[in-house]
């Protein structure tokens, strides 16, 4: 593989996590609807001066430069990878699918006034760019070593990973709707007791298009729901997550599964000291962060568990075709 591919692989990558990490920014500074208009600002291609609340105008628009910039990579990873392989790879084909459907969404963010349906999935899909990414990264970088025995926890990592991606969905929908704040306290949730929890409100997904939802809808009982559905979700994940990095530990991955305790582990405190200091920014930042590391531990895991039963059939099939060496009887 030419190394100008995987040097755009990687830049891919890390400009995705940067993506990530601003969209996060304008989603909790409340920057979604800094320019009402898309995919320019009122009309222009930057901030018009003297406009009032420019920062977050700005904010919006720094966002939207560093999306395009990737489209734009994608976009000419996509055409190499044609060219040289067509078909065969279609990883860079199916990135620029989504990061496609990326920019739809960011389009209808701002003309569905931050939806929470629409922002959630935005949120999704920003995590999957950057998965994906780094997975094709990871196929066109060479020196793989695999672990003997590793072929075990391969559904228990799949589960991890669904698990993950449900978890982040609930929490995309918890921040979505401003629930992120509604409860202070540990474990329970404060002045709000479990009998007031309206789960039927908080996890309503059919809420009406039109009006802005950029300091949510959702009464206080219906916040705090979601918020305490976010921490028993959590609680899973952590289970899960426990049992697949003793799994990896018994098998060899030690260093892929220190990280992946350590990172659910890191991200469950981040969770717990964001909600009882109201999610200030700098938490509520290093938790989309953790998200995203975590997303990208999970995929190597992911990554390197598929790889190991090829690699043993590879071997298997390489072994059933070796010539048999000549038996000679001896002489009598």
């Amino acid at each position: 593989m030419p190394p100008i591919q995987r040097l755009l692989a990687l830049g891919i990558t890390l400009l995705a996590a940067v993506v990530v990490l601003l969209g996060a920014y304008t989603r909790l500074t409340g920057s979604g609807l800094g320019c009402p208009d898309w995919p320019g600002c009122y009309g222009q291609l930057s901030v018009p001066v003297g406009l009032p609340e420019a920062s977050k105008a700005w904010t919006e628009m720094i966002h939207r430069y560093a999306a395009g910039s990737l489209v734009l990579l994608v976009t000419l990873q996509a055409g190499l990878s044609w060219r040289r392989h067509g078909w065969r790879q279609p990883a860079a084909l199916a990135l620029l699918a989504l990061v496609s459907l990326q920019a739809l969404l960011g389009m209808w963010t701002v003309t569905f006034k931050v939806w929470p349906q629409v922002v959630t999935l935005h949120l999704l899909g920003g995590l999957g760019t950057l998965c994906l990414a780094y997975l094709h990264w990871r196929r066109l970088a060479r020196g793989t070593r695999l672990a003997p025995g590793t072929a075990g926890p391969r559904r228990l990592a799949r589960l991890g990973l669904l698990a993950f991606a449900l978890q982040v969905a609930l929490g995309g929908w918890t921040s979505t709707n401003h629930a992120g704040a509604v409860c202070p306290a540990l474990p329970g949730c404060g002045s709000v007791s479990w009998q007031a929890l309206d789960f039927s409100e908080g996890l309503q997904v059919a809420q009406p298009v039109g009006p802005s939802y950029l300091a949510g809808s959702l009464s206080l009982n219906a916040r705090a729901a979601l918020h305490m559905a976010h921490r028993l979700g959590a609680l899973v994940l952590l289970g899960v997550l426990a049992v697949l990095a003793w799994r990896l530990y018994r098998r060899g991955l030690r260093r892929h599964a220190s990280v992946l305790a350590l990172g659910g582990f890191g991200q469950a405190l981040l969770g717990m000291a964001s909600a009882v200091w109201a999610t200030p920014l700098p938490l509520a930042l290093a938790h989309t962060g953790g998200a995203a590391l975590l997303a990208l531990v999970l995929v190597e895991v992911n990554h390197r568990l598929t790889l190991a039963p090829r690699a043993a059939s590879r071997g298997a099939a390489l072994a059933r075709w070796q010539p048999r060496p000549l038996l000679l009887r001896n002489a009598p």
